[in-house]
């Protein structure tokens, strides 16, 4: 893997003090790209770090591949912690910006706090996640401390579970009356898990979470969300309850058309579908068999969260797609 020191700008903080920084390991599977010819093609990556250098043009951003041309990896020392941009691009006649992953927006985002490997697979586009926390029931204790409210969590981005307060990106904005706070990231299909924090007098710590304990809320991305969830409470994502017998259920098809097929419900008592405002459109409860079947034609085209209670009302949600 090759190294390369590029020249950042340091940032010049009120304290007189300049910005930590970390090294940045850019990986893309190229695997995807079917037409992709490691005999002539070249691979390179470029962003804000670099002063979006045009690809070709500055063999430092050259990537390398493994043994087998199957992946490329490039490490860049010293870039300045925060919000970086970048994409990857394929050369093989020279400078050129007309062969990059996709055309135009978005640029791929990921978070740097110290050192950080980001593992991407060619053309994999990001999309929009705004998570949004209900916090009224604390409103007034927020109002009063001037708290503020940060995620923290593994969103396969880059920082993995910064401190609450350390990682200013992470903080969420609050609406006109201070009962819902929000952020918007650009994340990748997958699974992430997260939690909400408050933070007092701008000092970083795990101490305030939503709940103690390591219970994390958990969702799968397919595409641009909202992610609905209350301060403490049971939500789309769902809670774990320690020594909870949790149900266990899995569905199928994903996408689904007319007809979906839920199994291993010997823990569950009630299933819920919701659509993605909130809604509820479906309602099954006194579950007393380990299989059931759901009738999908009349639901509308788009994402829904299923979400299974069991003993104790511990739920587990996941998400599947109408079409």
């Amino acid at each position: 893997m090759k190294k390369i020191l590029l020249s950042v700008l340091a940032l010049f903080l009120s304290a007189g003090l300049f910005a930590q920084t970390g090294n940045v390991t850019f990986s893309v599977n190229m695997k995807a790209d079917t037409a992709f010819n490691p005999k002539v093609d070249s691979v390179f990556v470029t962003g804000d770090f670099a002063g979006w250098t045009q690809p070709g043009t500055d063999t430092a951003l050259m990537m390398i591949p493994n043994s087998d041309s199957t992946s490329y990896s490039l490490t860049v020392d010293s870039v300045a912690n925060g919000v970086i941009q970048y994409k990857y691009f394929i050369i093989n006649n020279g400078p050129d910006w007309n062969q990059g992953e996709w055309g135009g927006d978005p640029n791929r985002r990921a978070f740097v706090n110290g050192d950080v490997t980001l593992d991407n697979t060619w053309a994999n586009k990001p999309f929009q996640v705004t998570f949004n926390v209900d916090v009224t029931a604390i409103k007034d204790s927020i109002v009063s401390s001037k708290a503020a409210v940060y995620l923290a969590g593994d969103f396969k981005n880059g920082s993995v579970w910064a401190m609450p307060g350390s990682f200013a990106p992470l903080q969420l904005t609050p609406n006109s009356d201070t009962t819902q706070f929000s952020l918007t990231l650009w994340l990748y299909k997958g699974e992430i898990q997260y939690k909400n924090f408050l933070v007092f007098d701008s000092t970083a710590s795990w101490s305030y979470g939503e709940w103690d304990g390591g219970d994390n809320r958990v969702d799968t991305l397919m595409m641009t969300d909202t992610l609905n969830t209350v301060w403490g409470d049971l939500g789309f994502t769902g809670i774990p309850t320690n020594n909870a017998v949790q149900p266990n259920f899995s569905f199928s098809p994903n996408p689904v058309h007319d007809v979906l097929y839920i199994n291993n419900l010997e823990n569950a008592s009630r299933i819920d579908i919701f659509n993605m405002v909130g809604q509820k459109v479906r309602e099954i409860r006194n579950i007393d068999r380990k299989k059931l079947t759901i009738q999908t034609g009349d639901l509308n085209k788009g994402v829904y969260v299923i979400s299974a209670y069991g003993k104790n009302s511990v739920l587990k949600s996941m998400k599947f797609i109408k079409q």
